[in-house]
């Protein structure tokens, strides 16, 4: 692929398939199953959005859901088990090669303070060239194995992301009406781009939770080998930054929070502005709705001020934190006893490499959190949309082809909320197969809330929705008519039987 590159611009055909098990259809579909296990464990009495023909009933469910939904199913990890039972394994198995690779980086300090002994000591030269290679080879293991590391880690990010993506979008289709009320464009589109790509990056940094205390230790050992007592200075200074980094990580978090709500707040503005510019410009409204964005971008803005703020002082200590370690030890240990403790170049470069091994997961750390606290911040968001209600497909009976008539609606009573007014009552309908039917009504007649009901998007109170099995209802809304017959406006509904 490199030679192919050389000689002319690649396209989509040069690159490699990518592997079935990575494949964003396989991977949705065992999160998808996991995902049902874990909710129905969460919420073994509630008949999740499985509505009666009973209003009282409906009112009831829905209560018992909200109250022993937010408690039971909102309020646990779901997302969080749903995900580590699905890519647990093999991103568990990428710790295995950052514990190797961690391992053998400690075999440099062991290594230099052999040859720096060969140097001093009168050895055959044999060594020397022992000790040369092996450094070679560590330095060539060390570099194949965090390549292993990193392809895995990117590889679960990847496939995070996609699924994530592919969930929020089919989740998008089966919204009920009422959830599409909290839940407007914007926000999905946030949620498949901003929040499923915190999500890809999390995994990226979520080893240095153990990776940076597991260094510590080990690099504590070698130190005290080195320095003694003094090495404590530094460890102090190690764990004074764990607190700091904590601290920062609590306010990004709630300044994550309340960008994210603002970002969502102005896209749903953006949106409404755009649906509506035609009205917008005819009453030049312009001025105004300009305001309202920039009001909301400004708000925006000042959350991401602030989180640009605390992440340069969070870089500005990590620039500075491996110098004050070296400092702060070698300084102890000087200090402790002039006359004892001489500072040679054996102590000198084997501590120097130790502190610059140690330094690079503590200083990690940092990160971590930061990605650590948007993540688990774009997990919360995206559970709580998946936990939205759906349509409820019972709300259309299926019959068999033995039915004369394609639709059938008998005593129908529905409402776009289960709580909310009756928008149709005792609605009686009767369609023939092969039929062109004209629905024709003054503006809030309830022309597009008929054919709502009949796609069982509105909630069924009482009655009954049949449509004939293996029928396909096709609905035209026809805007030239809209426009020539101004008032009352019409509408037509075309239906036909396949």
């Amino acid at each position: 692929m490199i030679i192919t590159g050389y000689k002319r611009t690649l396209t989509e055909l040069d690159l490699w398939k990518i592997m079935p098990r990575d494949e964003s259809q396989h991977i949705y579909q065992r999160l998808k199953k996991q995902w049902d296990k874990e909710v129905a464990k969460s919420s073994k009495t509630l008949p999740l959005y499985k509505f009666s023909n009973q209003h009282q009933e409906n009112h009831k469910l829905k209560q018992k859901i909200e109250q022993v939904g937010k408690q039971n199913v909102v309020g646990s990890m779901l997302l969080t088990k749903t995900i580590f039972k699905v890519f647990g394994a093999y991103y568990s198995a990428s710790a295995v090669f950052l514990l190797f690779y961690d391992l053998l980086s400690y075999m440099g300090p062991l290594l230099l303070r052999w040859l720096l002994d060969f140097v001093e000591r009168d050895e055959p030269k044999w060594h020397g060239f022992v000790y040369v290679i092996l450094m070679f080879i560590t330095m060539l293991m060390r570099a194949v194995i965090v390549q292993m590391y990193n392809h895995m880690v990117y590889v679960t990010g990847m496939n995070l992301r996609s699924t994530v993506n592919a969930a929020v979008y089919r989740k998008s289709l089966k919204l009920s009406v009422a959830a599409k009320k909290t839940s407007t464009l914007g926000k999905i589109v946030n949620l498949m781009s901003v929040d499923a790509q915190r999500l890809q990056d999390a995994p990226l940094f979520m080893h240095v939770l153990w990776w940076a205390p597991f260094s510590t230790i080990i690099a504590m050992i070698f130190l005290w080998q080195e320095l003694g007592p003094s090495a404590l200075a530094g460890l102090v200074l190690m764990v004074s930054y764990v607190p700091f980094t904590a601290w920062i990580s609590v306010i990004l978090r709630d300044l994550q929070k309340k960008q994210m709500k603002e970002k969502d707040e102005r896209m749903k503005l953006i949106n409404e502005v755009l649906d509506g510019i035609k009205v917008l410009k005819l009453y030049a409204w312009e001025l105004y709705f300009q305001k309202l964005v920039s009001d909301s971008r400004t708000k925006e803005l000042k959350a991401l001020k602030k989180a640009a703020i605390l992440n340069s002082l969070t870089n500005f200590y990590w620039i500075l934190f491996p110098y004050l370690v070296t400092l702060i030890t070698f300084g102890v240990y000087v200090l402790i006893d002039p006359v004892n403790n001489i500072l040679d170049a054996k102590k000198a470069f084997v501590s120097l490499s130790i502190f610059n091994i140690v330094c690079l997961p503590i200083t990690l750390l940092a990160t971590c959190m930061m990605f650590c606290v948007s993540g688990y911040v774009a997990m919360e968001r995206i559970q709580k949309f998946l936990l939205l209600p759906e349509l409820d497909y019972d709300n259309v009976q299926r019959n068999d082809s033995s039915m004369e008539e394609a639709i059938v609606v008998n005593d129908g009573t529905f409402t776009w909320d289960a709580d909310g007014q009756r928008t149709l009552k005792n609605i009686q309908v009767k369609v023939g197969q092969q039929k062109l039917i004209t629905v024709v009504g003054n503006v809030g007649s309830g022309k597009s809330s008929l054919i709502s009901a009949l796609l069982g998007e509105k909630e069924k109170i009482k009655g009954q929705v049949v449509v004939k099995e293996n029928s396909f209802l096709k609905i035209i809304i026809t805007s030239a008519l809209m426009h020539v017959l101004w008032h009352p406006t019409l509408r037509c509904y075309q239906e036909e039987i396949k």
